[in-house]
């Protein structure tokens, strides 16, 4: 079976993103955002990221929310189209 991958159906228009979500309680979710942002703050961290090609761009657990619900509604019609859902 010759089955093609997402992005030689439907080109990509944005950047391949690696994310990653906590869900667990919301006190514990803020204080590992509040940490995490404050290490990827750091020069030395962020210029380690950059050298292994990847960069970094801290959000808020609302913003990461609102971000997964982006990616959902954009890729919903695309895996219901594939039968894929």
């Amino acid at each position: 079976m010759d089955t093609k991958t997402a992005t030689k159906t439907y080109p990509v228009t944005h950047t391949d993103e690696e994310w990653h979500r906590l869900l667990t309680p919301e006190p514990l979710v803020r204080k590992i955002s509040d940490d995490l942002a404050k290490a990827l703050s750091d020069p030395g961290v962020n210029q380690r990221l950059v050298g292994l090609g990847r960069f970094n761009r801290p959000m808020s657990p609302a913003e990461v929310t609102a971000f997964i619900h982006g990616e959902q509604r954009m890729w919903k019609p695309i895996l219901e189209q594939t039968g894929s859902n």
